[in-house]
């Protein structure tokens, strides 16, 4: 099996008992499909390692935002798999004390935009937007996956004037998508003004529940996004988490 861990494409080859040209063919084709993450490592190499399947396979897919035969298809294949799983995972949703023994920590967390809320909510200076924006130093956007995935299966996206491209990324995953044209290279400024403008639109802003780190930051509906979906499917909290209980990089997630 492929060896966990970021390798060059000539360890890789040694460790896979491969001829290196191969190699280094057979990664270029999987990164260009999201099945492989390429990042720069520390002699300025290209290293290559496993993309997780979520968030990372699964919304590459369709970031690009064509609509081709072969576009349809994925989608209708993802339609078909999310399907059967609602079905396997139906009890352990509906079980909140099953779920939290299968997944310790929340898998995302809910960001509040900078303004005033309803009395009871109590937002730390790190949950704010701009803040986590701030921070990074690398910048890209793609397609929504979930809206562009509705409309490839002819159930688009109900919420009027939402811009098309809202899917956030950063760091070396931003670096990823542009240059596996995922998605387009952003400013800082520009990353801001998408968020205000699908705040305006009335989309949820999600991100991966590590505090020290941001690799995307989600903002869909509820109509198209998956996670909301299953979020209003079933009466269970558990793998969303309010901003005083995001965890450290270093305690899970993707990428």
């Amino acid at each position: 099996g492929f060896p966990l861990g970021e390798d060059s494409f000539g360890a890789l080859a040694q460790l896979l008992d491969r001829e290196e040209g191969a190699v280094l063919a057979l990664m270029d084709v999987m990164a260009n499909h999201g099945q492989i993450f390429t990042s720069k490592g520390k002699d300025g190499g290209v290293e290559y390692s496993l993309t997780p399947f979520f968030p990372g396979v699964f919304e590459f897919q369709l970031m690009r935002g064509t609509d081709t035969p072969e576009d349809r298809k994925k989608a209708n294949m993802v339609k078909e798999f999310m399907e059967n799983m609602k079905v396997m995972a139906a009890a352990m949703m509906e079980n909140p004390e099953l779920m939290k023994e299968m997944m310790p920590e929340a898998a995302a967390r809910t960001i509040t935009v900078e303004k005033e809320l309803p009395a009871g909510k109590e937002i730390y200076p790190f949950e704010k937007v701009t803040e986590l924006v701030n921070r990074e130093s690398s910048f890209a956007v793609a397609h929504c996956y979930c809206r562009h995935h509705a409309y490839l299966i002819d159930k688009p996206c109900r919420v009027e004037g939402a811009p098309d491209y809202s899917c956030l990324w950063f760091g070396k995953v931003a670096d990823y998508i542009v240059d596996r044209k995922f998605g387009k290279r952003i400013s800082k400024e520009e990353c801001l003004e998408i968020v205000k403008a699908t705040e305006e639109a009335g989309l949820i802003h999600n991100a991966g529940n590590a505090l020290d780190q941001t690799v995307a930051m989600c903002n869909c509906c509820g109509c198209c996004c998956g996670f909301i979906k299953m979020l209003k499917s079933y009466p269970n909290s558990t793998i969303i988490a309010t901003g005083a209980t995001a965890r450290r990089s270093g305690d899970g997630g993707a990428l």
